[in-house]
């Protein structure tokens, strides 16, 4: 995204993914006006799917799934933290054309039932071109 990427150690798997060839239209779609949301999970995120799954991360960042579960964590629009607290459940459209349901349970926000990790607060989680959100596990497509 204009004005942030995500390449804080915490996020390396996130970004190794997104640097991948096949993502290329996806990296320069970032850099453009938006709006787009992107919701990244982090390292441990990834570890708890990798496990659940029996794969490695060199297995993950190989594998023909990887761009749709990349693309299914950014959303067209712009969705902060403003726009979250303003509602209990609302929807957007990620780059794979599917239906990502943000949803809200008292102070605690959820994207297709994954978490959003730590409190959202007005004023956050904008960025130049849109919003980024950190995610406490992986959206499945």
């Amino acid at each position: 995204m204009v004005g942030v990427e995500p390449t804080e150690p915490a996020f390396g798997t996130f970004s190794s993914a997104l640097a991948d060839e096949e993502l290329a239209d996806v990296r320069e779609l970032l850099m453009q006006e938006g709006p787009y949301t992107v919701f990244v999970p982090g390292n441990a995120a990834f570890d708890a799917y990798f496990e659940a799954r029996g794969i490695t991360k060199e297995a993950f960042l190989a594998s023909d799934e990887m761009p749709e579960i990349i693309r299914a964590h950014i959303a067209l629009g712009k969705y902060n933290a403003d726009t979250l607290l303003g509602n209990d459940t609302l929807t957007a459209e990620n780059l794979n054309g599917d239906t990502l349901t943000i949803s809200r349970e008292g102070d605690d926000f959820y994207v297709n039932g994954v978490p959003v990790d730590g409190p959202v607060v007005e004023g956050t989680g904008n960025v130049k071109n849109g919003a980024l959100h950190f995610l406490l596990g992986v959206i499945e497509p």
